[in-house]
């Protein structure tokens, strides 16, 4: 589908004319090819992490992870 093929999310987004992406939750790589295909300028804010178990803000809200830094 749509939500795990980076370059149809650019596709769709480029068709729209969007001013700037924002990529939240995408595949390490997968975020790279997001990049390369968008028209628009990207930013990257969370990306999926299997230490986190692909809950890309998981950290955020663990008294684990922030003890930890």
């Amino acid at each position: 589908g749509v939500p795990c093929n980076p370059s149809s999310v650019a596709a769709i987004l480029n068709g729209r004319k969007t001013d700037l992406n924002v990529v939240l939750g995408f595949c390490v790589g997968a975020d790279s090819i997001f990049c390369r295909d968008s028209h628009a300028p990207v930013t990257t804010v969370f990306l999926k992490d299997k230490s986190l178990a692909n809950n890309p803000i998981g950290a955020v809200y663990s008294d684990y992870y922030l003890e930890d830094i």
